[in-house]
């Protein structure tokens, strides 16, 4: 994440002591009012009320806020009671114990249910919490009607009836407040679609018409009224089985604002001879409706998550096996593709010798623009095979340490050469990019088969847009197998797009919506290839009529950036040495031999492993083995080349092949890889040899 100029932590958050402070002004405010508003509905003592929200205020504020809150409780609680009645013992005595039964009972929810919301989420965490505001509520009851006794404010025959009194108004307050103070809190609030918001307005709307109807005093209580509280079971139930446990809190708490009215009025289902017992009653109602309630919303709601779950759950094994399906597909492909551009090299390592090997002998110009027509079809030839084993994984890779902004600077008149003069060229790159490790020339030509791409899918001409970033993927990202630092190469276009029944195809060799002639369908092919070769991936997202975007994600390089030096190529004299040709193809053997004795090489020649070894065998001198590395029988070129190296260690070794199935042979032996120019031959085996020479124990 990019730091916002201008902005630092300090000046863009408050300092946390501000917070804090300001925090426990505005809750002990809170606490305060509320705390005023049941004293004034005190009975049975001045400092006991059956109706007591600030319970449910306190153990709120300690499980969002933490158990460092607790001065706002204590300060409210002991203003509140300081201003109402008995003395500052008391006061703080009341005070302390409210303040305990907050932090306990926050204490055990933590331990017990996981705190916040989560206490809220499961049915047995409802059921845990509603049996652990059962003892914990009894902490403030406890200690203030013993300081009130203890202090000559509360006879201590009347002890029984004050405590239960008080307990129960702090049990009502934890199981009815709480709720909705904690679901509520913005942190924990849920999005609802438009029609969840509505179908919540009209359960709300209800509650307050049952409310009306059952509880408030503005209809004539009467003999057959009693009965219109069970009412109050159809809101309760319409929120616990659609709406979820936040509208369901709030729906209790609705109730018992009604229930209260009534019953200060002495009407509704609740009023008895004496108001504490009327209060008593009530609180028997919003205690055993509040808590089944919120069960079942927890149940409700606990089991659409876990059906939810099991959709996702369906839908991801589905994605999976296409995933998987696609990508068995893709290996299939990349086995045909792999075995067919090995099988075309050794044509084509054919037609390129010989091709050669005419052109020494002929003069005609004619003749001579032939073999050149034939020359620039060969190299077509092996850009093709490239690409596909590229797309296949069997192209060995030649990585080096590439420094994406040198590397684009060099590479910006080139890709401006594959687009139009009707398409912009934007390039987007931050100095501190990452550097690479990738095959230089695969990277250049996976960046130009997408902007060739791109560039057919604008053929009113557009934009194309690359922008590289360094990204941090974890396990899984993007529904990439990727894990790590990456370099991200976006390349957006503003094209015609991709349709949706062709994307699943893109990769595939061959594969292209383009008119015939147009393209070989091998570009996408070599781009993911190359990716996947060099331990990255790629991801297409592409929008009908909008545009497609690539992205190439190449993994970063902790190496530094090598140094280019100039080199000159060293003049090649007339080569002297016996070379040992081993290859299956019989073609390709004697096009190869033809061209080393044609460089002056004396050549001996093997089909295969075995008859390589015999020729060795035989004593024979030969200073290079030069060998395919794919062949027929139990040895393969690199098997030879090791057993070569062990029996006869100053014969040098050159191996060559389409491709190379063995990984780490290019850690052991030097390989040219078909089809090769025959300069390229002659300077490989030559650097080799004039290498040996050049060592002090071959020099008299």
């Amino acid at each position: 994440m990019k730091a916002i100029p201008g902005l630092t932590a300090t000046s863009a958050t408050p300092p946390r002591l501000l917070v804090y402070l300001f925090s426990v002004v505005t809750i002990g405010c809170s606490y305060f009012a509320l705390a005023k508003l049941g004293l004034a509905l005190a009975s049975v003592n001045p400092s006991a009320t059956p109706i007591w929200p600030p319970t449910g205020l306190a153990l709120a504020a300690v499980l969002l806020f933490g158990y460092r809150i607790w001065p706002a409780i204590f300060l409210g609680a002991l203003i509140a009671n300081i201003t109402t009645a008995g003395s500052l013992f008391t006061s703080l005595a009341i005070a302390g114990g409210n303040s305990l039964e907050a932090i306990v009972g926050a204490l055990l929810v933590n331990l017990w249910t996981g705190g916040g919301r989560r206490t809220f989420e499961l049915p047995l965490n409802v059921a845990r919490f509603a049996l652990i505001a059962l003892p914990a509520t009894s902490i403030s009851a406890t200690i203030g009607v013993l300081a009130l006794a203890a202090a000559g404010f509360a006879p201590w025959s009347n002890f029984a009836v004050i405590w239960m009194t008080w307990w129960l108004g702090d049990l009502a307050g934890a199981l009815v407040v709480t709720p909705v103070l904690t679901l509520w809190w913005p942190g924990n609030s849920d999005s609802k679609p438009l029609s969840g918001m509505t179908e919540s307005a009209l359960v709300f709307l209800l509650t307050i018409a049952v409310g009306l109807v059952a509880f408030s005093p503005l209809l004539e209580q009467t003999a057959n009224r009693s009965s219109l509280g069970f009412l109050a079971v159809l809101p309760l139930l319409w929120a616990a089985l659609r709406c979820g446990q936040r509208d369901t809190a709030t729906v209790a708490l609705l109730l018992a604002f009604f229930a209260v009215w009534g019953t200060l009025a002495n009407g509704g289902p609740f009023a008895r001879t004496t108001l504490n017992d009327s209060f008593l009653l009530l609180l028997m109602f919003m205690i055993s409706t509040t808590v089944p309630s919120l069960v079942l919303s927890a149940e409700v709601a606990t089991r659409m998550r876990t059906t939810e779950r099991l959709q996702k759950s369906q839908i991801d094994h589905d994605h999976i096996k296409d995933q998987l399906a696609q990508a068995q597909k893709m290996e299939a492909l990349g086995q045909l593709t792999g075995g067919v551009a090995h099988d075309f090299n050794n044509l084509l390592m054919i037609v390129n010798g010989q091709t050669e090997l005419l052109r020494k002998r002929l003069t005609d110009p004619m003749d001579l623009k032939a073999l050149d027509a034939i020359k620039k079809t060969t190299a077509r030839g092996a850009s093709l095979t490239r690409q596909l084993l590229g797309f296949s994984r069997r192209q060995g890779l030649n990585p080096v340490v590439i420094a994406l902004r040198e590397r684009l600077e060099d590479m910006r008149e080139m890709l401006a050469r594959s687009l139009r003069g009707d398409i912009e060229l934007d390039i987007d790159i931050p100095a501190d990019i990452w550097n690479i490790e990738a095959d230089p020339a695969e990277f250049e030509l996976a960046l130009v088969n997408v902007a060739v791409n791109a560039r057919d899918a604008m053929p009113s001409g557009g934009k194309l847009r690359m922008t590289f970033r360094n990204v941090v993927l974890g396990d899984g990202a993007l529904g990439l197998e990727l894990s790590g630092n990456f370099v991200a190469v976006e390349m957006a276009d503003t094209g015609e797009g991709i349709a949706s029944e062709v994307m699943p195809r893109i990769f595939e060799p061959f594969f292209s919506t383009k008119k015939i002639g147009k393209g070989t369908g091998l570009g996408l092919s070599q781009v993911y290839g190359f990716a996947r070769q060099s331990g990255g991936a790629v991801r297409v997202n592409s929008f009908p009529s909008k545009g497609t975007s690539v992205t190439i994600y190449l993994p970063r390089s902790l190496a530094a950036s090598p140094v280019t030096v100039e080199t000159t190529a060293p003049s090649m004299d007339r080569g002297e040495g016996t070379i040992l040709v081993v290859d299956d193809n019989a073609d390709v053997n004697e096009t190869t031999s033809s061209l080393l004795e044609r460089a002056g090489y004396d050549v001996l020649r093997a089909d295969n492993a075995d008859e390589a070894l015999e020729i060795l065998g035989s004593g024979k001198k030969v200073d290079l083995l030069f060998s395919d590395i794919v062949m027929p029988g139990d040895l393969s070129g690199v098997d030879l080349a090791r057993r070569v190296r062990t029996d006869y260690p100053r014969i040098h070794i050159l191996l060559t092949s389409g491709y190379h199935r063995e990984r780490d042979a290019q850690n052991e032996f030097e390989i040219l890889l078909k089809p090769f120019e025959p300069v390229e031959l002659e300077r490989a085996v030559h650097d080799m040899l004039a290498d040996a020479k050049s060592r002090p124990e071959n020099k008299l």
